[in-house]
């Protein structure tokens, strides 16, 4: 699941993720990389993974 999760939102161009294996299980990176992001972006970014992972679990539309 979570290596759909970040194929798809990559893919939408939005926010970049990367990922890890942690104890064997693949884990998504969110890394904040400037000094003028503030919070509201990270809320904001937050939110975005929030509502690809609500699609992808319900299938409630086809994410592009």
């Amino acid at each position: 699941e979570n290596e759909k999760l970040l194929y798809n939102i990559n893919k939408s161009g939005s926010m970049y993720l990367s990922h890890t294996k942690l104890d064997n299980k693949y884990t998504l990176r969110f890394s904040i990389g400037t000094s003028t992001s503030s919070l509201d972006h990270v809320k904001n970014s937050w939110k975005k993974i929030q509502e690809f992972a609500a699609k992808l679990k319900n299938l409630i539309e086809p994410i592009v």
